[in-house]
C-alpha cells in the first residue's frame, strides 16, 4: 500500500482519537515499511511473535491454531492478534456475523472464527488503523500521556528495542516535512 495511501486513511481516522496523524503515520512506517520501498508500507504483513508467545500465549492451553494467531502481528500497525482480542476486535467481527455465519463459526474464539477474523483484518487497512488507534489509547492512558512512554508501551516496552520511540519520533519529523505544511 502506498504511503500516500495510508496518510490519507491517517488523516481521517485518527483525529477521532487524540493522536497526530503524522504521529500514526510514522508509526505505521516503522512497523510496515517496506525496505526495498520506503513509498510502501506493507499492510497484509504478518509475523509470528515469539517470545510474545512462549511468555503470553502458550501459558492459555488455547487451541493450537489460535495460540499462534494471538501470537501474531499483523498489517499496517503490527498489532498482535492478542491486542485484538483485548480491544474487542473479534468480539466485534463475530457480532457482523449473520446468524447462520455465526453458527457455522461457533462462537468468537474457535478455530474458524478467529482466523476468518484476521484474514478479514487483513485486508482492510483502515481497520488496522482504527484498532491501532484504539490500542495507542490504550498505551496513552498507562502512559499517563507520556509519549516516549506511550511508544515504548505500544511495542511491548522491550529492551531490544530501546530506541523504538525515538525512532518512531524521528520518522513523524522527517514525515511532517513531507506532509504537514
Amino acid at each position: 500500500m502506498k504511503r500516500d495511501d495510508v496518510w490519507q486513511l491517517c488523516k481521517t481516522i485518527v483525529p477521532p482519537y487524540g493522536f497526530e496523524p503524522i504521529l500514526f503515520l510514522a508509526l505505521c512506517e516503522q512497523e510496515s515499511v517496506d525496505l526495498k520501498d520506503p513509498l510502501e508500507y506493507r499492510d497484509r504483513a504478518a509475523r509470528l511473535e515469539e517470545g510474545f508467545y512462549l511468555n503470553y500465549t502458550e501459558p492459555e492451553n488455547l487451541p493450537t491454531t489460535n495460540e499462534v494467531l494471538l501470537a501474531t502481528s499483523y498489517g499496517l500497525t503490527q498489532m498482535m492478534g492478542q491486542s485484538l482480542k483485548e480491544c474487542g476486535f473479534f468480539e466485534w467481527w463475530f457480532a457482523q456475523q449473520t446468524a447462520p455465519m455465526q453458527a457455522f463459526l461457533g462462537d468468537q474464539d474457535s478455530e474458524i472464527a478467529v482466523p476468518m477474523a484476521i484474514n478479514c483484518y487483513m485486508v482492510n487497512p483502515a481497520w488496522q488503523i482504527e484498532r491501532g488507534c484504539m490500542h495507542l489509547k490504550k498505551k496513552q492512558t498507562l502512559a499517563g500521556g507520556n509519549e516516549i512512554r506511550m511508544l515504548r508501551l505500544w511495542n511491548g516496552d522491550i529492551s531490544g528495542a530501546k530506541h523504538y520511540a525515538e525512532d518512531v519520533l524521528g520518522r513523524r519529523d522527517k514525515l511532517k516535512a513531507i506532509y504537514v505544511p
